[in-house]
């Protein structure tokens, strides 16, 4: 009888510790269109500097506000391009290039894009990740 109850005991199991991942969305242009802002990098919150980007869907551009390598605000701009992983199709890329002439991004990022928070995985390395949280662009920035 004391078996059965100690069975029965551990047989329970409690919804309360059930942790449910919300579903990423899928990467398209749709849905990473409008404005984030970067909240977080490598696990580390993001203060007393900032960047803004706004993605356009149908040209596939962005512009970028940032002062992460000035003390004044820098207005970037270039495109964008969303792909799938050539080895492997359920990884998500996004990749570009600055107007200009100068360049391509220094990195692919993998990308999964929640409703609303999107996280960027440099290919290559896994210690690297941005996570950028949608928002308003802010008026005043300097």
């Amino acid at each position: 009888m004391l078996f059965t109850l100690l069975l029965s005991i551990v047989a329970c199991s409690n919804d309360d510790d059930k942790v449910f991942e919300e579903a990423a969305l899928e990467a398209s242009y749709i849905n990473i269109a409008g404005t984030w802002g970067l909240t977080e990098w490598n696990g580390q919150t993001i203060e007393n500097i900032y960047t803004y980007i706004t993605f356009d869907r149908r040209e596939h551009t962005f512009v970028m506000y940032q002062n992460m390598d000035s003390m004044y605000a820098r207005e970037i701009t270039g495109s964008f391009t969303i792909s799938k992983d050539e080895n492997d199709e359920s990884i998500d890329l996004i990749s570009g290039d600055y107007d200009y002439d100068n360049g391509k991004w220094n990195n692919t990022y993998e990308i999964k894009i929640y409703k609303d928070r999107m996280v960027w995985t440099v290919v290559g390395d896994a210690s690297d990740v941005s996570v950028y949280t949608r928002c308003e662009l802010p008026t005043d920035l300097n």
